[in-house]
């Protein structure tokens, strides 16, 4: 029991945070393909470790990860076309424990609080 309990604090977490303010500079909707089921938002500046499996910044909002089910993704997909679309910044809440899709939950036009323009 006691050895149990020694390992179990060195277990890998996962690390859910918030990106800085970032510019969407493309959105992806693999939705309609059934291996990925996912949306991937690319971001600049980059997000460190962060490629969305391309060559680019992305992150990725895909079905099963994260909270994102088949239900709410086509909203994080209107919102991200709608960041992207009038320009506004977004700040992103991934899972920077997923790296290089860095599974994300959240999406933020203007930031979590309005932070960003």
């Amino acid at each position: 029991m006691i050895l149990v309990c020694m390992l179990a604090p060195t277990v890998s977490q996962a690390a859910l945070v918030w990106s800085n303010c970032e510019k969407i500079t493309a959105v992806s909707d693999y939705l309609a393909y059934a291996s990925y089921d996912a949306i991937y938002i690319t971001v600049s500046p980059a997000i460190s470790g962060c490629t969305g499996n391309g060559p680019a910044s992305a992150v990725t909002f895909a079905v099963n990860q994260e909270g994102v089910t088949a239900t709410n993704v086509n909203s994080i997909l209107a919102i991200a076309l709608a960041a992207y679309t009038s320009g506004h910044q977004v700040r992103v809440f991934y899972d920077n424990a997923t790296t290089p899709q860095c599974y994300s939950q959240i999406v933020g036009v203007g930031g979590y609080y309005g932070e960003c323009p």
